[in-house]
């Protein structure tokens, strides 16, 4: 709690939290670091004032301070337990107004992902819960828990949010995902396993395992399995105290935007591939072996790097991996989409260097052989491969390429992006019309050369920041704080249908 109270003046313990308070800047702060959250800030020209604070569970916070030659007096009453709006033990336990309830992060919120219901389905929880995983620049990653209320027509109501983790060092989330395991097998030896990563500032990578729960368990027990550090360091070094010649290597990235998969090999072990995004405009996939029954790790950092695409910052990503029809098992395909500050989107086949890097691992020996090192090794086998484009779409927005979505079916893929220009761009990609055998077994059978598209110049009064698509609709949600609805028509060329959300139920135009 230091990084947001700088002058402590007292620490309260009440209703099963501990609140520290003090001062921050100008800033009268009541920070609960059970919750790690800023409940209660107060503008009073800080802490060289004149001022006295009260802080009690029955009678509630009075804080008086002297500003403008007047005293200000500010006071929170506490509140009945009837009028709670959370359900759950830490917090019903404070008798204070919802001030003193926590505050989920406190801070800006980058990234959301709601996890599929499926994977749940052990846990003994009402229909329609469901589970949602945000990452905000105070560096926690947390979950939350809705139980949807029949009697109240349908409405989720908040059952439980608790912290997943902290990022390295509380480097700020800027982006996180999950991934369910692909078993190797065709046989499906066993059921998948779900991961979470999480990427922040300074180049910082956490991942952990996501519980299926059971039928006695309330609570949700994240598991980290790895945590990568920047190759330097986490603290950047000044330009006087590096050569100039490896200045380069010490600067203090960012992490932009990252999509992940994972692939169980034999026995327990499993891979969790990033394909990650930095302020430096590199794409880099890397992967972390994890071993289930010994928890020992190792890091795979030079598998490939992504080039030739765009010269600026990418974005958004967004991949598919799956294995092709017809292939053998140790064959998969992986296609990527990506979409950088300049509006361009480029499309990627890793589907070689994944299979060509997993075979090499079946190589190197079984389980039993394998070594993944003590607490978790590195392996850095020479530079990585470079990859270049198989389609690269320019100006599809005039500026960033804020969010991107796909979905793979039968006949093609829907590519839906959004982007700063407060507009959407709908890309289907149609399957080969024939057969014919390409230059590589691997390579994925689309023809790019005849996808059609769809824009939508304004389909936001400000900037788009998520889309989604199932193939039939599109889901996109802006700065505006709108949610529009858009029916993809599956005429050739594709076209869409708009719909925007009321506050009754969704429709279309």
């Amino acid at each position: 709690s230091e990084k947001y109270v700088s002058a402590i003046e007292d620490c309260v313990s009440l209703g099963g939290s501990l609140y520290v308070v003090g001062f921050q800047a100008s800033d009268f702060v009541i920070w609960n670091a059970t919750e790690n959250c800023s409940v209660i800030k107060i503008d009073c020209g800080g802490w060289r004032r004149p001022r006295h604070f009260c802080m009690r569970e029955r009678e509630g916070l009075t804080f008086a301070f002297v500003k403008d030659h007047s005293i200000h007096v500010q006071q929170l009453v506490p509140r009945e337990a009837s009028k709670a709006r959370l359900v759950g033990a830490k917090a019903s336990s404070s008798m204070f107004s919802n001030a003193l309830a926590p505050t989920f992060h406190g801070r800006e919120i980058h990234s959301t992902k709601i996890l599929p219901s499926q994977y749940f389905s052990h846990r003994n929880a009402p229909a329609g819960t469901l589970v949602a995983v945000t990452g905000a620049e105070d560096g926690y990653v947390r979950y939350s828990e809705w139980h949807r209320d029949l009697d109240a027509g349908g409405c989720f109501n908040l059952k439980a949010t608790e912290s997943v983790g902290e990022c390295i060092a509380g480097a700020h989330i800027r982006a996180i995902n999950y991934c369910l395991t692909l078993d190797s097998s065709r046989a499906g030896a066993r059921s998948s396993q779900m991961y979470l990563v999480a990427v922040g500032a300074k180049e910082a990578i956490v991942v952990w395992s996501v519980p299926r729960g059971d039928a006695q368990q309330q609570r949700l027990a994240f598991r980290i399995v790895g945590r990568r550090e920047p190759k330097f360091g986490l603290r950047p070094r000044r330009n006087c105290e590096v050569a100039p010649a490896l200045r380069k290597n010490f600067m203090d990235l960012r992490n932009l935007a990252i999509d992940t998969f994972a692939l169980a090999l034999g026995g327990q072990v499993d891979l969790i591939f990033t394909l990650i995004s930095s302020a430096d405009t590199s794409i880099k996939l890397a992967a972390l072996e994890f071993d289930g029954a010994s928890g020992r790790t190792r890091w795979h950092d030079n598998i490939c790097e992504l080039v030739r695409g765009s010269p600026n910052p990418t974005l958004s990503i967004v991949c598919d991996f799956f294995r092709p029809p017809g292939s053998k098992e140790d064959e998969f395909a992986l296609l990527a989409f990506t979409g950088s500050s300049d509006g361009t989107i480029c499309t990627w086949d890793l589907s070689e260097t994944v299979t060509a890097f997993v075979a090499s691992l079946n190589s190197a020996g079984g389980d039993n052989d394998r070594d993944l090192g003590g607490g978790g090794g590195v392996s850095c086998n020479g530079p990585a491969k470079q990859v270049t484009p198989v389609a690269r779409h320019e100006r599809v927005h005039q500026s960033g390429v804020n969010a991107l979505a796909m979905r793979r079916t039968e006949k093609g893929i829907y590519l839906v992006s959004g982007g700063d220009d407060q507009a959407l761009h709908i890309k289907w990609i149609p399957h080969c019309p024939t057969r014919r055998e390409l230059d590589s077994p691997h390579s994925l059978k689309f023809d790019f050369d005849k996808s059609a598209d769809a824009h939508v110049p304004n389909a936001h009064v400000s900037s788009l920041k998520s889309v989604w698509t199932d193939g039939r609709v599109a889901v996109s949600t802006g700065i505006d704080q709108r949610v529009n609805f858009w029916k993809v028509l599956s005429t050739f060329p594709v076209g869409v249908k708009a719909g925007q959300h009321s506050r009754g139920a969704p429709g279309f135009a």
